[in-house]
């Protein structure tokens, strides 16, 4: 018989005045699988407390609505249905107009927030890292943590959507959940991820001299959505 999975440790860094790119969670488990929503904490893996009523437009031009909400760490909009929870077709969704705020399905990032719509787009996105340690117990139950290792952990999808956190050591181990979002930007039907000025020069060598006074001038946070969204607002004013 497979061992229990062990109690849920939850570790959080979270302030009212933090970022919630600090937010993580650390589980200890020892079964080969568990019920993701069994063991996570819903704050961290889901968007919303709970399901918000969207409209989705389907590739076709079709709207509907439905209550949703955006599963982080399975990257999936996931409905409440007369069967339970089920997960919406990622290759069938347009667009996503969910409690104020629009998502679009990119074949590579996967969902991804619209912050600006103009010459140069700004997205938001928002993922879940998974690490993984493997434990050894010492004397009184005591852990003891060898290196982590790679590809231990697995997030693998049930027949009706539903994820499943997978361990394939057949060893405890404790799995760290954490927190992180990033901006892209469009340009020339790519994505770009700019997370400094260094890569932003590379990226629009076109404009390098106007970028550099432009950021001169400013005291620019590249994690500020605001400073992002005035620098493609200056950029868009360039010919």
């Amino acid at each position: 018989m497979k061992p229990a999975c062990f109690a849920l440790l939850s570790l959080w860094l979270l302030t009212p005045q933090a970022s919630l790119a600090q937010r993580f969670q650390t589980i200890s488990i020892a079964e080969e699988k568990v019920l993701l929503e069994e063991v996570a904490d819903s704050s961290l893996i889901f968007l919303f407390e709970g399901m918000e009523q969207a409209v989705i437009t389907l590739d076709n031009g079709t709207p509907y609505t439905a209550s949703i909400n955006y599963n982080i760490l399975g990257d999936a909009m996931q409905t409440q249905t007369r069967r339970g929870i089920q997960t919406i077709d990622p290759h069938q969704v347009n667009r996503v107009e969910l409690a104020g705020s629009v998502f679009i399905h990119h074949w590579e990032e996967g969902y991804l927030e619209v912050l600006s719509e103009k010459r140069f787009p700004l997205f938001l996105k928002r993922t879940i890292q998974i690490s993984a340690v493997p434990v050894v117990r010492g004397a009184y139950g005591t852990k003891d943590h060898t290196s982590s290792i790679d590809q231990a952990c697995y997030i693998t999808t049930g027949p009706s959507g539903e994820f499943y956190l997978t361990n394939s050591t057949g060893k405890e181990m404790d799995i760290t959940l954490r927190y992180n979002e990033y901006f892209l930007i469009g340009k020339d039907e790519r994505l770009l991820k700019i997370s400094n000025q260094r890569q932003l020069l590379r990226d629009f060598p076109e404009y390098r001299n106007q970028i550099r006074d432009f950021l001169r001038k400013k005291n620019f946070n590249f994690q500020d959505s605001d400073d992002l969204k005035k620098l493609l607002t200056f950029l868009e004013e360039l010919p």
